[in-house]
């Protein structure tokens, strides 16, 4: 995962979480995301539970998208958004490359 902080929304790709055995059943609804080739449309889907970097949530509303099917191969499995540190301090130290969240 990488941590983008002008987004909003968490947004993990579709084949990561076939591999954690969550199924197109499990996605709902529709949005719309822009990124820096233009606006691409996404499906929420609801994790169970949620752990990265020390923080654990449940029932964590996310998007979910088709990166490989878009043509895009990233080297991650998805972004966190700020709704993944909403409930924490955080800092990134560019210099130490680290985050540091409280």
């Amino acid at each position: 995962m990488i941590v983008d902080t002008g987004a909003s929304k968490t947004i993990i790709d579709y084949n990561s979480l076939f591999m954690l055995r969550y199924t197109f059943g499990d996605f709902y609804g529709h949005t719309e995301f822009e990124t820096a080739s233009g606006i691409l449309e996404a499906q929420y889907v609801k994790i169970k539970n949620f752990h990265c970097l020390g923080i654990d949530i449940s029932s964590f509303e996310i998007c979910t998208y088709n990166f490989a099917a878009n043509g895009i191969y990233p080297e991650y499995d998805g972004m966190l958004g700020l709704d993944f540190f909403q409930n924490n301090k955080i800092c990134i130290d560019f210099i130490k490359s680290e985050i540091t969240i409280s």
